[in-house]
């Protein structure tokens, strides 16, 4: 299923991801410190310092 990546602090979605199931926090920041080029999502998050991800189903 496609997902898209959110966040109440963007307009549009961080990115979109096949997951086989809904994905959990630790993977869409996981997923999202690997795009940005983070070591682990540790990193990203203090990079981005974006405390709310959240994800939506793509119809």
């Amino acid at each position: 299923m496609l997902y898209a990546i959110i966040s109440p602090h963007l307009e549009q979605p961080w990115c979109y991801v096949e997951f086989q199931q809904p994905p959990t926090l630790e993977e869409m920041a996981d997923h999202l410190a690997e795009l940005g080029g983070f070591a682990d999502r540790d990193e990203w998050a203090a990079a981005n310092r974006n405390p709310f991800i959240g994800f939506a189903q793509v119809h």
